[in-house]
C-alpha cells in the first residue's frame, strides 16, 4: 500500500481540473491586463526618456549660450578698458597740447611785444 487515503469531501479530479481550469482563465485575464499595464509603462518610460533628452539638449544650449554672452562681455569689458586707457592717453596728450599752445601764445606775445617796442 502507498499510503495514499481520501476523504469523502475531497474534490474530484474532474473538479481539481474545472477548479485548475478557471484560474487559468483568471491568470490569463491578469496577464492580459498586466501586459497592456506594462505597454503603457513603456510608453511612458520612453515619453520621459524623450523630455530628459530634450531637456538634456536644452540644458547644454543654454549652458553654450551662456558661456558665448560670458566670452562676449569678457570681449565688451576688455574693449571698454582698452577705450578708456585710450581716452586717459588723450585726454594727457590734449592738456599737454593746451599747454604746449599757451606757452607759444606766451612767446608769441613776448615776441610781438619786443618788436613793437
Amino acid at each position: 500500500w502507498d499510503g495514499l487515503t481520501a476523504s469523502a469531501d475531497a474534490p474530484t479530479a474532474a473538479a481539481q481540473r474545472l477548479a485548475q481550469k478557471n484560474r487559468l482563465a483568471e491568470l490569463d485575464a491578469e496577464a492580459v491586463q498586466a501586459t497592456l499595464v506594462l505597454r503603457q509603462a513603456e510608453e511612458a518610460l520612453a515619453q520621459a526618456e524623450q523630455a530628459l533628452r530634450q531637456a538634456s539638449e536644452a540644458e547644454r544650449t543654454t549652458r553654450q549660450a551662456g558661456r558665448e554672452a560670458q566670452h562676449r562681455l569678457d570681449a565688451a569689458r576688455n574693449a571698454l578698458a582698452e577705450a578708456e586707457k585710450a581716452g586717459g592717453e588723450l585726454s594727457s596728450r590734449r592738456a599737454a597740447l593746451d599747454e604746449a599752445r599757451a606757452r607759444i601764445v606766451d612767446s608769441h606775445e613776448e615776441t610781438s611785444a619786443a618788436f613793437v617796442e
